[in-house]
């Protein structure tokens, strides 16, 4: 499964919503901010990557969340590998 697909499950499980399209505003869609917490720990959990809250925040689609993820996971690498 593609991660954009994966992020966008993990965005309408916990939002208790139907699956958005990529670019769509998961806030304006209806994601009760209440739960953005519990998105932020599955997340960090499901991809092993610490999530600066101010970058979260920033994040407002599931795009915006997979582009977030992959730079931490790529940044992240090159940090072992040194």
């Amino acid at each position: 499964m593609e991660e954009l697909d994966r992020i966008t499950q993990i965005v309408a499980q916990i939002g208790g919503m139907p699956p958005l399209g990529p670019d769509d505003n998961i806030y304006r869609a209806g994601f009760a901010s209440m739960k953005a917490l519990e998105l932020l720990v599955e997340l960090e959990a499901q991809y092993d990557v610490a999530i600066q809250d101010d970058h979260f925040m920033k994040a407002e689609s599931p795009r915006d969340l997979a582009a977030m993820i992959a730079s931490l996971r790529s940044s992240e690498g090159m940090a072992t590998a040194a």
